[in-house]
């Protein structure tokens, strides 16, 4: 126990990630500003979640990250549609999260993505079953996220102006070698990308039902939570991850409900926004639960200052109790997975919480 806990608040060494940070922020910021433009504060919100592309953007050459981001894109705008079509029903919206959490760690565990992995995906979804119930918007919040998703390309490409002589063109069978790859890494049992994704799909439907028959009638929350402990990819990493989401939530609710408790105006919600991304991502490569306290404000900015509704003291109050219940349940599931020798052989890609 000594050294989970040690593991928890321990500070990795590791460089910042200047260029991603700035990257992200100045994604998350400009679709604000696109709503603002347009006279819509609400679209520039939504559009945000397709901003969240520029987080998967690593040290690919630029050939490869134009369609990466392209296919990140779609993903996340299919997320946020899915969500919104399926959340008026109890069990379309566990089936929407348990579908998406299972492809997001499909798509991770085969394809080895780099932090952050799925998580962003299953954010968007559950995000999206948060939202107003109106699933003749999923196709209008489908458009946003892409447009996000569009900005995020456009700023995430912008080195390329500056580097295009020094690029290497990456092989002509760069994507057909991926997908052998990814069939490859699914099919072989050492990597336990099927098991994982078992794992994560009965866990998140389970954590669904679990959140309404407490009398949560838009459990999203729980789901979400439970998914993010259940990345780590070891019995050990997901107590870790869970301490630090208990914590970093536990946190990161006051500051959110702070921000919304002084009704900002939108230009500080914007200003918000961009350094709540930046902090994350700064902070991430050290110590994940210290991140949580910047990443919990955003989607709770996200989908209360676009819909208000839910007075701040008891929001925060529902996302406490919400983190707890699904910190639990994705222990449970770990430790329930692990006794069939399932949890120590998880996929094997770098964790939103590696260095």
């Amino acid at each position: 126990m000594y050294h989970v806990i040690k593991g928890t608040f321990h500070f990795r060494s590791a460089q910042h990630p200047w260029g991603k940070a700035a990257r992200a922020a100045l994604s998350m910021g400009a679709c604000v500003l696109i709503g603002v433009v347009l006279g819509h504060v609400a679209w520039g919100l939504m559009a945000t979640v397709g901003g969240f592309a520029s987080l998967y953007v690593n040290s690919e050459s630029y050939e490869q990250r134009a369609v990466k981001l392209v296919l990140v894109s779609l993903g996340l705008a299919a997320s946020m549609a899915l969500g919104t079509w399926f959340a008026g029903n109890i069990w379309t919206l566990a089936f929407a999260l348990s579908f998406v959490s299972m492809s997001a760690t499909w798509v991770a565990g085969a394809f080895s993505l780099p932090p952050p992995g799925g998580y962003f995906f299953i954010l968007v979804c559950a995000l999206g079953t948060g939202l107003p119930l109106d699933p003749s918007q999923a196709p209008m919040r489908f458009g946003l996220a892409l447009l996000g998703g569009g900005v995020a390309w456009v700023i995430s490409m912008s080195g390329w102006l500056f580097r295009r002589k020094a690029e290497k063109v990456a092989a002509k069978n760069w994507w057909h070698d991926s997908l052998r790859m990814a069939i490859a890494r699914t099919r072989d049992r050492t990597t336990g990308v099927i098991p994982a994704i078992i794992r994560i799909g009965i866990a998140v439907l389970a954590a669904t039902f679990i959140a309404f028959l407490l009398g949560n009638p838009r459990p999203y929350w729980v789901p979400l939570t439970c998914a993010s402990v259940l990345q780590g990819a070891t019995v050990t990493a997901t107590i870790q991850r869970t301490l630090q989401r208990a914590a970093g939530t536990a946190l990161g609710v006051l500051v959110g409900g702070a921000v919304l408790w002084i009704q900002p105006s939108i230009v500080w919600v914007i200003l918000s926004l961009m350094a709540f991304q930046w902090v994350t991502e700064i902070l991430i490569v050290r110590n994940y639960g210290l991140a949580v306290i910047f990443i919990t404000p955003m989607p709770l900015l996200l989908a209360e200052t676009g819909f208000p509704g839910l007075h701040p003291t008891f929001l925060v109050q529902a996302r406490l109790v919400d983190t707890l219940l699904g910190c639990a349940i994705g222990v449970t599931a770990a430790l329930a997975f692990q006794g069939r020798g399932v949890a120590a052989q998880m996929f094997r890609f770098r964790r939103w919480t590696d260095s």
